[in-house]
């Protein structure tokens, strides 16, 4: 049996748990849910807030001028953990957030949290970039794409557990690179110079060499790592090839 189909029945349970909690969710991504809405995140949305709020840190101490960083969220979710988070942590002058997610319901959710927060970011919906405008650029473009493999979440019964609006959530194609390839590829033209892009997965059902095999068509450099102990998630990092 794969270690994904022993793993996951023992921990879904607990992290479901623990995502209903609005306690938590304000202390680990400070931002407060309005009465009647629930959101769904993971290990990797934890990771992956944690690394864009340090981030968004260095590159404001770094730079030469009082341009807004520019940030783009794909896959916005219900709640828009990650953007609100960082927008929770960072001076509203200093930082333009954009977010986007293919589900209706998932961009109205989202935009209800942010009012409740009375945060200055804007949301709509659209797939991929099919509605990110062509002459926008971002400083970072940052995403918890779906990545377990389509007859492993199947098996896993995903939907259903998870609860969720349909399986584009946690459906990566058939090896769970699927999204991420198309993400990568159409994230390039949108990068400002010194950009990066900035994802996370599990390896448990994305390993490594897989990861990297996805991104080596499309010509980022500097590929970073963030691994923690603590957590079964990873961060990937890559610069654009104009930087």
């Amino acid at each position: 049996m794969r270690l994904s189909h022993l793993v996951y029945p023992v921990v879904q349970p607990l992290l479901k748990r623990l995502r209903r909690s609005p306690w938590l969710i304000r202390y680990v991504f400070g931002v407060r849910l309005p009465r009647g809405v629930a959101v769904q995140y993971d290990p990797t949305t934890v990771l992956l807030a944690r690394t864009m709020n340090e981030m968004v840190a260095e590159s404001l101490a770094k730079r030469t001028n009082d341009r807004p960083l520019r940030l783009l969220e794909m896959g916005i979710g219900q709640g828009a953990l990650v953007s609100l988070s960082i927008a929770a942590q960072t001076p509203p002058d200093q930082v333009k957030i954009d977010g986007v997610d293919c589900s209706p319901s998932r961009v109205n959710s989202s935009q209800e949290v942010a009012r409740f927060n009375k945060h200055d970011v804007q949301f709509w919906l659209s797939d991929l970039f099919s509605e990110v405008t062509s002459e926008s650029t971002y400083d970072f473009i940052y995403f918890n794409p779906p990545y377990v493999p389509t007859q492993t979440g199947r098996e896993l019964q995903l939907t259903r557990r998870l609860e969720v609006d349909g399986d584009q959530m946690w459906d990566g194609g058939d090896d769970g690179a699927s999204v991420l390839r198309d993400f990568l590829d159409q994230s390039r033209r949108f990068l400002a110079p010194g950009g990066c892009v900035v994802f996370g997965v599990q390896e448990i059902f994305l390993p490594d060499a897989l990861v990297r095999e996805a991104m080596e068509p499309y010509g980022f450099q500097n590929v970073q790592k963030r691994k923690p102990r603590w957590l079964p998630s990873t961060v990937y990092i890559g610069y654009g090839a104009n930087e």
